[in-house]
């Protein structure tokens, strides 16, 4: 499979086909047995874990759950600047009190705890943590699935804007086949181990 810049492709099955797993090796968090990964030039085979050391701000993930994302007994602000402290990276307070703001939230959700935001609202702050490295690839896994259908028409938009704004390329992973057609420009279909070409046809019931 190949994502090109600011492009969208979707990824979609039915639980257990390994959505997720494919997911897990693609941002480094998983070996394969086998073939390579190129990103932006760069040739990364199984087994070789070094060559995603340098990659590792460029290639973020946004998980199905939110709530796992973060420590529920942490605020929001320490969450938010714990990717930057294992990395050894200086972060300025005004930095971090603009990143709720790029995903359209209030300075406020800084000092609250996990249990006193709603799920889109910790969605929103998982993307925009994901963001705050500025990835060239984010790979997005059920990202709305645990959320109302108005809350994931927002949080859709939302992804549209930014990669307009940026460039950033996206891997949708999904079971929903009405999203994938509405949010990616095109899909694959993992089926048996196999990713075949998905039509962004949509289905005519009735």
């Amino acid at each position: 499979m190949s994502v090109a810049r600011g492009e969208t492709v979707g990824i979609v099955g039915s639980s257990g086909r390994g959505k997720t797993t494919l997911a897990l090796i693609l941002c480094g968090l998983m070996d394969f047995d086998a073939g390579e990964i190129v990103f932006q030039g760069v040739s990364i085979r199984s087994g070789n874990r070094k060559a995603w050391k340098p990659l590792r701000s460029r290639i973020q993930i946004v998980w199905q759950h939110p709530e796992t994302a973060f420590n529920p007994r942490w605020k929001m602000r320490r969450s938010l600047l714990e990717p930057f402290r294992l990395h050894g990276i200086p972060v300025s307070e005004e930095f971090l009190e603009q990143m709720p703001a790029q995903v359209e939230l209030g300075i406020d959700v800084l000092e609250r705890r996990p249990d006193c935001l709603s799920g889109g609202e910790l969605q929103r702050l998982a993307i925009g943590r994901a963001l705050a490295s500025k990835p060239r690839l984010l790979i997005l896994d059920e990202p709305t699935s645990m959320l109302d259908t108005v809350t994931q028409a927002r949080i859709l938009h939302l992804l549209k804007e930014i990669q307009r704004a940026t460039g950033i390329s996206y891997i949708f992973v999904s079971h929903d086949h009405r999203l994938v057609r509405l949010f990616s420009d095109r899909a694959l279909a993992l089926e048996d181990g196999i990713l075949r070409e998905f039509s962004m046809e949509r289905e005519v019931s009735g």
